[in-house]
């Protein structure tokens, strides 16, 4: 039997009409069991960071107290640009898909991530610790060798922009796609849902962890079991959160059994 590809809507003499390739749904991972292989914890970690905006005082917080992405087995800073601010009906927000395309680009460009085990975006509001992000994968016990995200609160599609955890099978699969995901998803929203979509159409699936991120808005930073807290856009807040995070090795914990 052949196969060969043809337009959306059209037919050709011959076919029956069955679809055999094409994009899928999101499904779930499971946790990988026994003695089988699980993916490995190193992070490359980056941040988009708008030039001349207070969010270079917070990349700059992050590096003086070598915390964030800066604490990740390595790491990377590009420059992201300005979204424009949409308004449909009752919804108002950044639509900021277009212009982290462009920072996805550089990523998959510069193939760093294909040293790490996860590449993780962080954005430069986030308090994040990778210590924590660490046990909580070892917890997770994601297959090796698998395309998979972690979704990280319960809220929404459960997959939010303050912290987006992709394993390097999923960053192979993204590179391979992307393009497609472009030009068939042109984004209207926010990165997140666009890079979710993205993932979900090259074959990627999800684990869940909602304690990595918990709640988008809650900035409250003594919680010692999350792994980012967000936001905190001034320098102050920020830095007073981190040290909260961190105080009396409280970034070394292990998760309950």
């Amino acid at each position: 039997m052949a196969a060969y590809c043809i337009p959306v809507g059209t037919f050709h003499a011959g076919w029956d009409g069955e679809v055999i390739g094409g994009s899928r749904g999101e499904y779930a991972v499971q946790s990988q069991e026994g003695g089988a292989p699980i993916s490995g914890t190193t992070l490359f970690c980056f941040m988009a960071r708008l030039p001349g905006s207070s969010e270079q005082g917070l990349e700059q917080e992050a590096i003086t107290n070598k915390g964030s992405i800066f604490a990740c087995d390595g790491h990377a800073v590009y420059d992201s640009y300005v979204a424009d601010l949409v308004n449909e009906g009752n919804w108002k927000s950044f639509a900021n898909t277009q212009q982290f395309v462009k920072v996805w680009k550089h990523v998959l460009g510069h193939a760093v991530y294909k040293a790490y085990d996860w590449t993780v975006k962080v954005d430069p509001d986030t308090v994040f610790l990778p210590a924590r992000l660490k046990v909580h994968l070892e917890s997770l016990r994601p297959p090796a060798d698998k395309p998979i995200y972690i979704k990280n609160c319960a809220v929404y599609n459960g997959f939010l922009g303050a912290i987006e955890i992709v394993s390097r099978v999923a960053m192979e699969s993204f590179a391979a796609g992307y393009l497609d995901c472009q030009r068939t998803m042109p984004g209207r929203a926010g990165e997140d849902g666009w890079l979710k979509g993205c993932l979900d159409a090259v074959g990627a699936g999800y684990m869940t962890d909602v304690n990595i991120l918990k709640s988008p808005n809650d900035p409250e930073c003594t919680d010692g079991n999350r792994v980012a807290f967000h936001p905190h856009k001034v320098i102050g807040e920020w830095s007073a959160c981190w040290a909260t995070a961190t105080r009396s090795g409280s970034d070394r914990f292990r998760l309950p059994r």
